[in-house]
């Protein structure tokens, strides 16, 4: 696209905005301009552009959900979200990377779901809505609304929806008039003398859309029946199960109505990418919503979703499997009769309440939480009470990566007497007055600050060429259990040489673990990748003897020996093992031409996606420019490799071929990606060889 059709694609969204579209369906519409956009490969046209909208694309993204749309429709839109952190400051960064955090759990939970595994919904009434394109009335995708109904008296009937909106849709109105006359009929049956007028407050939990149309029904109408219940403080109460969806207009005499083959289809798609397990449906409809089921699980055979056909109110009431109907028990009952004894009971018990709980937070001196404020970690219990504080090196801008933070401190009960221990890297010097020459050190904190335990890493390697110092700088990787016996797995990096070695402590002592694993150059992260077969330790880093970024994959019951080098880099006396996996990623010919050693991991970019079951990572191709880098999404087994390239690299690369300065092919064709994937080596025991032979 040129600069013209970007402005009229941008004239186009700003007039979208304008209109009443559910807070996700707006979210696709700047999706699909962010599409355009990057896809025109125009530095100067994406740095114009882009920033205009980054505002309301962070908050968008944060009330996005991936239920009720096909995992891949997810999937694309985080591959874009992380493109664009890219263009972005640190501080856009900061505000996008939680989102997208959120995102990638959910979609992981969604995984899940579609693997067969029961997720317990929010005990409220779940409803499949289709949202409808204004401009050319089609259907545009499914989302799974909720709702909570709250009833109060008042002097008149009075229907409230919130988010505010007028009830424009005579379908609509005409369908919480009959729900609510339905409710209230069958209540009468229970209670007597029931108040002619209410106030009813329905509240949606999706922000920013506008309902219409009359399939809510059935749910409305057992919705109003639970909270009539709960207001007369009736002897009976009823309750729709949690993992339950329900769609189907309903009548003044209480039959549910067909809502057609298209609709009914739709509707099963949206609930069956969401935790629902029950999903109540006119009879009518169930040839065409089996059908659609039938389709869907030829993808996903183990997703657990029954269809509940019925033919009127009456039916779904009397399905003790989805509705319950008991008993008030006593004591909520005479809980409610307080409210006409005195205030000042009440009164009475609300202060003993607050007095019991403002004494168990001065009590109570078990750490429970780790906040940084500045360059303060700020040890609080389980109520917010600050307990002690101390220094420690801290970048705020990395408090949203996880991995980060779990480096640098950990909770830890490390004997079971039911108080954590507070384990921290990264001491600050201002902490150290008495013992510069210990920065770097692990400790260990009781409840009371007073240290357990500290552990200074000081083991000396050399090689043919040059004997190392012993100043290392430790951090934490995570805790594994070997053999019945929790563990601590560390991380010592030489300063400022390459050396770096993984190690393992007992956390109760601090003591150190036979079995070190050496490299010859840094590794600059670290996680722990749990299934239910094995626990695997997941680097990346630099080999410093083949000038390479390396992905290494480590059974951490058997680490013990040096990792692939070259004579230069061999440490004497500490015998060579080859890792379950060692894979040296590519060079780009941009990072060769601009004369770099190597290219170089981005940090916090390493994670392991459950949805795709991949191994992900970025690696800067050129430090000078900021997002220039390679994305790799890799299978734990290093059998398949997506690569994803940097709207940035892409630019530049392109322009240094019409510049002469690299060689053909294009970067985004399928040649280029072979010629990376062909640049993939692995280590065979002794020497490095091509990934795929």
């Amino acid at each position: 696209m040129d600069a013209f059709q970007i402005e009229a694609a941008r004239q186009k969204l700003i007039h979208l905005f304008s209109k009443n579209y559910s807070s996700r369906r707006t979210l696709y519409f700047l999706y699909e301009y962010y599409q355009n956009l990057l896809a025109s490969k125009d530095q100067f046209l994406i740095q114009a552009f882009l920033p205009e909208f980054l505002r309301q694309f962070s908050e968008l993204i944060k009330l996005y959900n991936p239920f009720g749309l096909p995992p891949e429709r997810t999937k694309s839109l985080l591959l874009q979200a992380e493109k664009i952190t890219g263009f972005c400051t640190t501080e856009e960064s900061r505000i996008l990377m939680p989102a997208i955090q959120k995102i990638n759990q959910q979609a992981e939970e969604l995984e899940q779901i579609l693997q067969g595994k029961t997720i317990t919904c929010k005990n409220r009434l779940n409803i499949p809505l289709l949202e409808i394109s204004a401009e050319k009335e089609t259907v545009h995708s499914g989302l799974l609304e909720t709702i909570h109904i709250e009833i109060s008296a008042a002097d008149e009937q009075r229907f409230i929806l919130i988010p505010t909106m007028e009830i424009t849709d005579q379908r609509l109105q005409q369908q919480i008039t009959i729900s609510w006359q339905l409710a209230y009929q069958y209540v009468q049956g229970y209670i007597r003398n029931l108040k002619a007028h209410h106030r009813v407050l329905i509240q949606f939990e999706q922000p920013g859309t506008h309902y219409s149309g009359d399939s809510m029904g059935v749910a409305l109408a057992v919705g109003f029946i639970e909270p009539l219940f709960h207001f007369y403080n009736a002897a009976y109460r009823v309750r729709f199960q949690p993992e339950i969806a329900t769609t189907g207009k309903i009548d003044e005499h209480g039959l549910i109505t067909a809502l057609g083959e298209k609709t009914i289809a739709e509707k099963v798609e949206t609930v069956f990418y969401s935790p629902v397990s029950f999903f109540i449906i006119p009879q009518q409809d169930l040839p065409a919503a089996q059908n659609r089921l039938i389709d869907l699980r030829s993808k996903y055979p183990d997703r657990n979703l029954e269809l509940i056909p019925v033919i009127s109110l009456s039916d779904v009431l009397d399905r003790r499997r989805l509705i319950t109907f008991n008993k008030t028990p006593l004591y909520l009952r005479s809980a409610r009769l307080l409210s006409n004894i005195k205030i000042s009971i009440i009164l009475l018990l609300i202060i003993i309440a607050t007095v019991t709980l403002y004494s168990l937070r001065l009590l109570d001196t078990n750490p429970a939480e780790l906040i940084h404020h500045e360059n303060d970690l700020i040890v609080k219990n389980r109520y917010g009470r600050s307990l002690w504080k101390l220094k420690q090196i801290y970048n705020p801008a990395l408090q949203v990566f996880y991995w980060f933070n779990r480096s640098i401190h950990l909770l830890l009960d490390i004997n079971n007497d039911g108080k954590n221990e507070v384990l921290i890297s990264k001491e600050s010097t201002e902490e150290l007055t008495d013992n510069p020459e210990q920065q770097g050190r692990l400790l260990c904190y009781d409840y009371q600050k007073n240290i357990i335990w500290s552990y200074m890493f000081a083991d000396t390697v050399s090689t043919i060429v040059e004997k190392h110092n012993t100043i290392y700088r430790s951090s934490f990787i995570d805790t594994v259990t070997l053999d019945g016996k929790l563990q601590l797995l560390c991380r010592a990096t030489n300063h400022p040489y390459y050396p770096t070695a993984i190690y393992k402590l007992d956390p109760i002592n601090g003591k150190r673990i036979s079995g070190t694993f050496w490299h010859a150059g840094h590794i600059v992260e670290a996680i722990i990748l749990r299934n239910n077969q094995s626990t695997k330790i997941i680097c990346i880093g630099i080999n410093n003897a083949f000038n390479r970024t390396v992905l290494v994959v480590l059974n951490p019951d058997s680490i013990d020996g040096q990792g692939p080098n070259t004579l230069n880099y061999h440490f004497k006396g500490i015998r060579p093992v080859t890792p379950e996996h060692y894979l040296f990623l590519p060079r780009s010919d941009v990072n060769r031409y601009y004369g770099w050693r190597n290219n170089f991991f981005e940090s916090f970019t390493l994670s392991f996606d459950r949805f795709s079951n991949r191994i992900t990572l970025h690696t800067i191709e050129h430090t000078s420019t900021a997002g220039i880098f390679i994305g790799y999404e890799i299978a734990p087994d290093f059998s398949d490799i997506n690569i994803v390239l940097s709207s940035q690299f892409v630019f530049i690369r392109d322009q240094l071929i019409e510049e002469g300065k690299l060689e053909l092919p294009y970067t985004e064709t399928h040649e280029y990606h072979q010629i990376l994937l062909n640049d993939f080596y692995k280590w065979d025991g002794s020497k490095m060889v091509p990934l795929k032979e």
